[in-house]
């Protein structure tokens, strides 16, 4: 992968990447965190009105932050580029359409299988399946451009995918801790401190190398890993892997690490050496 920066020598552009990644989780945090402890103050639970509205507002912090500092400075033509690799599905290799598709299904469908309750699997009705999947896409439209199309490309530019990913998954997982002590919301139902909390960060973890992977090997495309998003999310809904099978899930995403990594390899997760990043978001 070779992307196009500015002027420079590595350590000059590793330097600058560093900054810019602090500033991103800076807003990116302070924008989420921020909304989640006014939604507290008032008392709101994702039950009411107000509570949703700041809830939703709240998701977008990843892509504010991602777009103000894409903007700070810079010319139309990187702005440009940037919105356009959030849109622009013609740059995903079709052979990585199978990719996508199995990263989001396979794990939880799999596990469901194994499991023994495919049987309790309830596929939505045609209006229902495209509401999911439509949330599936505007949550990915706030997270991923900043998560992956901004942080992502500058961690890579000093550590190799793999270690990238795991970092890029420690604070993707840091920035959802609010949305545990919102009432009714899907990670206030998980519990705080208890085993589906910490199979819930693992599993952000562990996913974060999956998305990397896609991400690399369809050019960058910050519109693949929305679509991912979504399709991993409506698969969630549909599977509903409940105890064990959480477990046995969150095992068979681990093995599915496992075997990109054995054979794309830890480097680029392309399976060749990685070149050094110029960042050209």
């Amino acid at each position: 992968m070779e992307h196009r920066s500015g002027n420079g020598s590595p350590e000059q552009r590793q330097r600058r990447a560093m900054r810019q990644i602090l500033l991103f989780l800076l807003i990116a945090f302070g924008w989420t965190w921020g909304v989640a402890i006014i939604a507290a103050l008032f008392g709101l639970t994702f039950a009411d009105t107000g509570g949703i509205v700041l809830y939703i507002l709240g998701v977008f912090g990843p892509l504010i932050a991602a777009l103000i500092l894409v903007g700070n400075g810079q010319s139309r033509e990187r702005m440009s580029a940037f919105l356009f690799r959030i849109v622009d599905v013609r740059r995903i290799p079709p052979i990585w359409i199978i990719g996508m598709v199995a990263a989001a299904v396979i794990p939880q469908g799999l596990a469901k299988l194994l499991g023994g309750n495919i049987a309790d699997v309830g596929i939505p009705a045609g209006g229902t399946a495209m509401a999911v999947f439509s949330v599936g896409i505007v949550a990915g439209l706030a997270e991923e451009p900043g998560w992956r199309g901004y942080m992502l490309d500058r961690l890579q530019l000093r550590w190799n995918a793999l270690i990238a990913s795991l970092i890029l998954g420690f604070f993707w997982g840091l920035w959802h801790l609010p949305s545990f002590f919102i009432e009714d919301t899907y990670h206030h139902g998980l519990g705080l401190l208890g085993l589906d909390f910490w199979m819930f960060f693992f599993d952000v973890l562990v996913y974060s190398v999956v998305l990397t992977w896609l991400y690399n090997n369809t050019n960058r495309s910050i519109a693949a890993i929305v679509i991912v998003h979504a399709l991993t999310n409506a698969t969630a809904e549909t599977v509903d892997l409940q105890g064990t099978e959480s477990i046995l899930g969150s095992a068979i995403l681990l093995l599915f690490v496992v075997v990109i990594l054995v054979i794309w390899g830890p480097r680029s997760l392309q399976g060749k050496s990685r070149n050094d990043l110029e960042i050209n978001p």
